[in-house]
This record gives C-alpha cells, structure tokens and sequence, in this order.
C-alpha cells in the first residue's frame, strides 16, 4: 500500500509539473499573440506621419524584443510562486520552532529585501539605457540588410560599418547589461552572505541562550539552508521581471502615443468604388513637416489644384519642394492642415478619410510588394490576375495559384510591374 501510494504521488507530481507548464507556456504564448495583434491594430491605426516620427526600428523592437521579454517573465511567475511558498512553509515551520529567532530570521530577511530593492533601482537604469540601444542595433541591422550591396561594394565602407556604427552600439549595449547584470549578482550574493551570517549567529551564538535547545538550533540550520534554493532561483529570476519592467513601459508609452494620435475613423470597412470618379480638388490646402537638414518648419501650400477624370498628371519639382507630400496628401496618407479635399463635390473629413483612400492604388518609390493578393477575394481572381501578368509581360516569370505569386524575386523594374 506504501509503495502504490508513494507511486500514485510520484505520477501526480509529475502529471501536474506537465500540465501546469503546458498551460503556463500556451497562456505565455497566447498573451504574445494578443500583445502583437493589438500593437499591431494600433499601429495600422495611427498617422502614418506619426509612424514616420517613430521609425520602424523602435516599432519592430516592441513588437519583437519586448513582447518576448514580457511573455519570458509571465512564464516564471507560476515557479515564483513556488519558491514563495516553500520560503513562507518554512517561516511558518521555524515560527513553530522557536518564535524569538523567527524575529531575527524575518529582520534580516526584510534587511536583505530593503537592500535587493536598492539595488535593483539602481540597476533600472543601466536596464532601460540597454533598452533604448536596442532600438539603435535594429536600426543598424535594417541598415545591414537593406544595404548590404552597397557595403559589399566598397570595403572601406564595410569596415566602417562595422567598426564605427555596428560594434559602438553592440558594445554600448553590452555594458549596459553587464552593469546592470552586476548589480543583481551583487544583491544576490549580498543575500546568500546575510542567509549564512544568519545560520552562523544562530549555530554559535544562540546555544547559551535559555529558551533555545539543540533541536530548534539544529532545525533552523537545516531549515535556512533548505530555504537557499528557492531564495535562490526567485533572485535569479528578479533580474528578468525588471527587463519586463523596462519593456512593459516602453510598451505603454507606444501604445499612449499610437491611441493619442489614432485616426477617427480607421475601422478597416470594405468600401467599393464609386461607379465613376468625378473630379478630386485641393482648395487652399497646406501640410507642414520638418525638411531634412532644416530645422524649421517647411509649409507645402495653400494648393489649389484640380484633377479631372481620365487626366494624366505629371508633378515636377526639385528636391525637397514637396512632390511626396502632395502625392500622400492626395491619397489620403496625411492630413492636410488647412484647406479642403474634395471628392465629387463633397469634402472630405477625418471621419471619411479612411474610406477616401480605398479610392486609390499607388505604387510607391518605396513600395513594399506582398506574396499574394491579400484582400482580393474572387471566384476568377486567378484568370484575371494572369491576364494582368500576360498584359505586362510577367507570365514566364511569375505563375500565380490561389492569389499566391510564385516568387517576387524579380528585377525592380519587373516588381514594379508586378506591384
């Protein structure tokens, strides 16, 4: 009966260890699912000039790095939980034991606790400097990718990329770390020297005492060096939690900009076509940006300009005189500052910007060319997208099966064509 008892509780312990993990990591992983779908929701939802201000490193660094760090705490939680428990089992034992020394026990617990806080604090900062390197080294990391012809071509170029810009962040990061990391050690030891002081003053220093017997001097040795483990692992973990601190604000200061500035209407809703565009006007529009290199304001207008339908245009003008900013304006990407966007008589408000640009198809300088024809759901889609491909001369590079391009590996000027 022992042994199938002790087999029963061996098979519980097990089946519950598994359970418990395999529930912690499919919660973890959902909440990183959630995270990323609602950052995502919010950025889709935002300015694209605010997106422009914060920049794609930053965003893909909070989507990636951060939520990973979050998800990697929420998954210690369920064993920190543990390790408070069997330290809280163990005050509870050593209070039974002897009630005098459980005071000094907790005092210097609470002093180890005061001092790990402290240090902790001080370790915020390094953290949070790390953080912020972060958002440089996926900048740098673009500019690896994207660049990489341009740095193949010139080895001087590729050793100053590596040397002056990659390596300086890289570094800075480290230091950052391994400062803040230092400080954890630090705390951490500091706590296991107070832990053995603690066991020393009560093996050497408590037998003379009157209401303490070998037993309970015994019992709160064995006891205290018991709890070291899980004192242990949860200081071992707290390193982790403030990451998670740093990341969770950077998080919550993204989603505070992204909802302050969220565009009134930005419900994706499918809007069709009108079935004929009448004329697109510009009364007394201006738009302001900062210009590269130019540390005041550059105000694009008051335009007033009128497109007909069937016209083709051409927009001509130097560098920096604001053709990109009519054409986003046009779109409806930015949001004039003054003036009027009219469609077919009728302006056009925040409220109806949204469905304003499902009028359009543009094919940025920057363009970014998806693997399938997201959004087009027809029953002959396939047919007509090959007739598309045989009119622009892509059939023997590219074949098209479910709305799914065979490739998007193609020239620039042959992605264009396909875009």
């Amino acid at each position: 009966l022992t042994i199938l008892l002790f087999a029963g509780v061996m098979v519980l312990v097990m089946l519950s260890q598994i359970v418990s993990t395999i529930v912690i990591m499919r919660a973890g992983q959902t909440a990183a699912r959630d995270l990323r779908m609602e950052l995502s929701h919010r950025i889709i939802r935002a300015p694209l000039r605010l997106l422009q201000q914060l920049g794609a490193p930053r965003l893909m660094a909070n989507l990636t790095e951060d939520v990973t760090v979050l998800v990697e705490s929420f998954q210690l939680i369920p064993q920190m939980c543990i390790n408070i428990s069997w330290v809280s089992g163990c005050l509870i034992y050593l209070g039974w034991l002897s009630w005098q020394l459980l005071i000094i026990v907790v005092v210097v617990m609470l002093l180890g606790v005061i001092i790990y806080q402290l240090s902790t604090r001080r370790a915020l900062r390094p953290l949070r400097a790390a953080r912020e390197q972060d958002d440089a080294l996926y900048a740098h990391f673009r500019g690896l990718i994207n660049g990489i012809k341009e740095i193949k071509l010139h080895q001087r170029r590729k050793k100053a990329f590596l040397a002056d810009v990659l390596y300086p962040t890289a570094e800075a990061c480290r230091k950052e770390i391994i400062s803040a990391m230092t400080l954890f050690i630090l705390a951490a030891a500091f706590g296991t020297l107070l832990l053995y002081c603690l066991i020393g003053f009560i093996l050497f220093e408590t037998n003379d005492w009157e209401m303490i017997t070998g037993e309970i001097v015994s019992g709160y040795a064995l006891t205290l060096l018991y709890m070291m483990a899980p004192l242990t692992t949860a200081l071992g973990d707290l390193p982790t939690f403030s990451r998670a601190s740093v990341a969770l604000g950077k998080i919550n200061h993204l989603k505070k900009e992204l909802t302050e500035q969220a565009e009134a209407s930005a419900d994706l809703k499918h809007t069709e076509s009108p079935a004929s565009l009448g004329k697109l006007e510009l009364l007394a529009v201006t738009h302001q940006y900062v210009r590269e290199g130019d540390e005041h304001k550059f105000t694009l207008g008051p335009l007033d300009l009128t497109f007909q339908p069937g016209e083709l245009v051409f927009i001509t003008g130097g560098n920096g005189s604001g053709k990109s900013t009519l054409g986003l304006l046009l779109v409806g990407l930015y949001s004039p500052e003054s003036g009027q966007i009219r469609m077919n008589g009728v302006e056009i408000t925040e409220a109806e910007r949204e469905n304003y640009r499902q009028q359009f198809a543009v094919v940025f300088s920057d363009f970014y060319l998806f693997e399938s024809l997201l959004g087009l759901l027809t029953d002959d889609l396939d047919h007509r997208a090959r007739t598309y491909l045989t009119e622009l001369q892509l059939d023997h590079k590219v074949t098209i099966a479910n709305g799914i391009f065979s490739t998007v590996e193609l020239s620039q000027g042959q992605r264009k064509r396909l875009a």
